[in-house]
């Protein structure tokens, strides 16, 4: 009982899984456009940007800190790591900028030639990489150059041998800073890179593509299905018309196409009117919609038809005062008298109706 119980319990989850993706494929469906403006408009944002953006270069050099012209001696090993972090934080200092500004005569302040430096070390060796960025190649390396002239020998005189570190024990011998890896431009530009902006700007603007959707279709309070339509009003739908279009000579009349879609869809309505008016005849069918051009006249039209044929005696009344177009669907000429002229009493209904005999579907026989 307890397995039968746990299958029965994975088929539902799987079931509710199922139908829980189909709802998400059906929002990104029904607002693809949205995704796919936020994801455009993402992507062209991104590439404004980079196709406008100056060129920039790096130039790179390695520089080798001490004790007395090599590494650092084996009993200091566990400093490695502090005594390179201080090192990193020297050479950004504005000591070092100010020093490289004046000597390349640069019309640069040293907070921004700081802000275009870039120091990184291995925790486990001695070595730091100085990176500079600049939109001329040539000065970035001239800068990098510059930097390893100017640290070295400000190393060199402040932590280098006086007068007490002679004196001293050859077992704590003074720091040293070597450039080991000259100054070089790195190939090719550090920025921009088109084709990494735009594929970040593709994932950002799809996932903002996707939230703009779900958002919309969360607030969007449109009826969609017969679902959504039976709980909004308590009420069965007993009939659902695809769209037809219009059509040569008579637009949007499809009764006689016995193999037509919308043919059937209407046939399907009528039955569906006739199994609800067993108790009770219907009389009256009312036809309308919440705005113009929403299909009552071609309904209205077909549905008339529909019902004739089933030998049914059908008056289909034109109430639409503005523009009335129901004649033309039936093929008809304008009456001069109608509705409005009965309503007054200025005119006989039998006078304001138009017969029209319709012939029955393929395959059966009329009643004489």
């Amino acid at each position: 009982m307890v397995m039968t119980t746990s299958s029965e319990n994975h088929v539902n989850d799987s079931s509710e899984t199922g139908v829980g993706l189909r709802t998400y494929l059906d929002v990104i469906w029904r607002r693809k456009w949205t995704v796919v403006l936020v994801t455009a408009l993402a992507i062209g944002a991104a590439a404004a940007f980079t196709f406008t953006q100056q060129s920039k270069y790096a130039a790179e050099t390695t520089i080798v800190v001490g004790q007395a012209g090599g590494l650092v001696q084996p009993q200091n090993a566990n400093a490695i790591q502090p005594f390179s972090a201080t090192m990193t934080e020297l050479i950004k200092s504005t000591v070092v900028a100010d020093a490289v500004t004046r000597q390349l005569k640069l019309s640069l302040s040293p907070q921004s030639l700081l802000s275009r430096i870039s120091v990184s070390f291995n925790p486990e060796s001695a070595a730091l990489k100085v990176s500079v960025i600049d939109h001329d190649p040539s000065q970035a390396r001239a800068i990098a150059r510059q930097i390893g002239i100017v640290f070295s020998d400000l190393v060199t005189s402040r932590f280098g041998p006086t007068k007490t570190t002679k004196s001293q024990s050859s077992a704590n011998p003074p720091l040293t800073a070597t450039v080991w890896d000259p100054a070089h431009v790195v190939p090719g530009k550090v920025q921009p890179k088109p084709k990494q902006n735009l594929i970040i700007a593709a994932l950002l603007g799809l996932s903002l593509g996707l939230l703009a959707a779900f958002l919309r279709d969360y607030f969007d309070r449109s009826l969609r299905g017969t679902a959504a339509i039976e709980n909004a009003f308590g009420i069965p739908v007993i009939g659902q018309i695809p769209s037809i279009g219009k059509r040569p000579k008579r637009p949007r009349m499809v009764w006689n196409d016995d193999h037509n879609d919308s043919a059937e869809a209407f046939r399907t309505l009528r039955a569906n009117l006739q199994y609800v008016g067993l108790n009770k005849p219907l009389r009256t069918i009312l036809i309308t919609s919440p705005g113009p051009s929403q299909g009552k006249t071609t309904v209205c039209a077909n549905l008339a038809m529909a019902l004739a044929q089933s030998g049914s005696s059908v008056v289909a009344v034109e109430t639409d005062l503005r523009r009335p177009v129901l004649s033309n669907l039936f093929g008809i000429p304008p009456l001069r008298q109608g509705l409005t002229n009965v309503l007054l009493g200025a005119e006989e209904l039998t006078k304001a109706l138009y017969r029209l005999d319709i012939a029955p579907p393929r395959g059966t026989m009329a009643n004489r």
